[in-house]
């Protein structure tokens, strides 16, 4: 029998060897769960140019957005275990996936196997300049005074930019109302409006209003300054260090790929990630690369699950 087992775990071994020295043989598919013309967007085509030269295949980006990125998962989720469908996740989406809804169509935690993480960019809280409130402590003592009065616009019922938004209010202790929208764009048209008078979303997203001194950013909820708008404090510079909200992308892939292939994938996204061309472009998007492995990625849904948990239970937020 030991002669047999060799002889199979040396044709696995060179089969897996066979493998990686191949791969890829075609097009990496990647799905972006979100619509086109987004900061996420941007970001993902940005990395798939770049992943190209590396992976040494084409990487085709596909858009498919809907029901707060499951409809893009699912279909990476229910792909052939191939290794070449491949989905750029939200890091908070793919966390919190499985406390929004019962009833998903695939198990967010052993459908995709973890390739690498790609880049965050903070989040930071904006007003409405007319409100005359430049500092987060300005912005609690006008809340606490009038509980309920005040509104907050979001990208979704359970999108990140409301639960950042709630995160601060459990930290500060204030009462907000939530009203949400189909995408930042449209909260941040009736911010100005004067229908809402805060939101939080990505720095790179603010740039215009904040050129044109519309809104104001009052602070990055970070742990480093946005390299975007370094004069503008983090939430720990401010008093509240828990307030961490940054968008992190991950990429991922169909669960049960081979060994690999996977692993020649997460050797061409580190490099990529590395190259200091790419992190140019991100800087000026205010986007950190974030180069690493399956642990690293890990380690970044488990914080996320946590973060977000407490919230959603309190907040009562299900899927939209």
């Amino acid at each position: 029998m030991k002669p047999v087992i060799a002889i199979i775990a040396l044709f696995i071994g060179c089969a897996g060897h066979t493998q990686a020295q191949t791969y890829p043989v075609k097009p990496l598919r990647l799905i972006a769960p979100y619509a086109v013309g987004g900061p996420a967007d941007l970001r993902g085509r940005i990395f798939a140019q770049a992943l190209a030269a590396q992976f040494g295949q084409p990487v085709v980006i596909e858009n498919q957005g809907g029901g707060g990125g499951v409809v893009g998962a699912n279909i990476v989720a229910k792909a052939p275990k191939d290794a070449y469908t491949a989905i750029l996740f939200n890091a908070t989406v793919l966390a919190t996936a499985g406390l929004l809804a019962d009833n998903l169509p695939y198990d967010p935690d052993k459908d995709f196997d973890a390739v690498a993480p790609i880049a965050f960019s903070p989040l930071a809280l904006v007003v409405d300049a007319k409100l005359g409130i430049n500092t987060v402590a300005e912005l609690v003592a006008r809340a606490k005074a009038a509980p309920g009065k005040m509104y907050f616009g979001s990208a979704g019922a359970s999108s990140l930019t409301r639960l950042a938004v709630e995160l601060f209010m459990a930290e500060a202790g204030v009462d907000i109302v939530h009203i949400p929208y189909k995408g930042m764009s449209l909260a941040l048209s009736d911010m100005l409006g004067g229908r809402v008078q805060l939101a939080s979303t990505e720095i790179s997203v603010l740039q215009s209003y904040m050129a044109a001194g519309s809104l104001k950013v009052l602070v990055v909820n970070s742990a480093k300054r946005s390299l975007l708008a370094p004069n503008i404090p983090t939430s720990a510079e401010v008093g509240y260090p828990r307030v961490i909200t940054d968008n992190y992308n991950l990429l991922m892939i169909t669960g049960g790929s081979p060994v690999a292939a996977v692993a020649r994938l997460r050797d061409a996204a580190i490099a990529t990630l590395k190259s200091p061309d790419l992190v140019q472009q991100f800087i000026k998007q205010g986007i950190i690369a974030t180069p690493g492995g399956a642990e690293e990625v890990r380690t970044i849904v488990r914080e996320e699950r946590a973060r977000w948990a407490p919230i959603i239970k309190a907040n009562n937020i299900r899927a939209e």
